[in-house]
């Protein structure tokens, strides 16, 4: 059975040693390379109910539904880490900057028109994140779990649009 075991104040600490690393990783790899650009990629969300559910355990929520928004705390954070690794060192030679709805800096051209950081890894979050809307009610949105084999692996369709917003920002960057 999937558990977590770290409470807030540990396991933030153990994603700030990680998004450390990460830096690290990445400013010495531009540092050996000149001509490289490092994108870190962000994590999606996972299940631990889902993972329980799929590997068969005979009370897969007990206990696992405050552990699954915990790890979705935590995700979040380690994503706002990583955007703020992809954005670090980023020379803006515009106008202006600003952070759009997803967090990633935008930049300014000098005719006014916003365009978004091209180093920045694709949002694998919004692929699975779905919304109810009830008549005048507000929007909610909620991770759809569905689409991964296990809650934590991505079905084969998930896979392959991930696989092809990856290579996408590839050739948006390297062609």
């Amino acid at each position: 059975m999937l558990m977590l075991t770290n409470d807030t104040p540990k396991y933030h600490s153990k994603i700030d040693d990680i998004a450390n690393r990460l830096s690290d990783w990445k400013a010495q790899i531009q540092a050996r390379y000149k001509h490289t650009r490092v994108i870190i990629l962000e994590c999606p969300p996972y299940s631990i109910v889902a993972y329980n559910k799929a590997n068969g355990h005979p009370n897969p929520a007990e206990g696992s539904l405050e552990q699954t928004a915990r790890l979705e705390q935590q995700i979040y954070y380690l994503n706002a880490l990583i955007r703020n690794i992809n954005n670090k060192n980023l020379k803006v030679t515009t106008k202006q900057s600003k952070v759009d709805l997803n967090n990633n800096l935008t930049e300014s051209d000098k005719a006014g028109k916003t365009k978004p950081n091209r180093y920045t890894s694709p949002n694998f979050s919004s692929d699975v994140l779905r919304q109810t809307k009830y008549q005048k009610q507000q929007t909610k949105y909620y991770v759809d779990y569905k689409v991964y084999t296990d809650g934590i692996h991505p079905g084969p369709a998930l896979a392959k649009l991930w696989l092809r917003r990856i290579c996408q920002r590839i050739i948006q960057l390297c062609y």
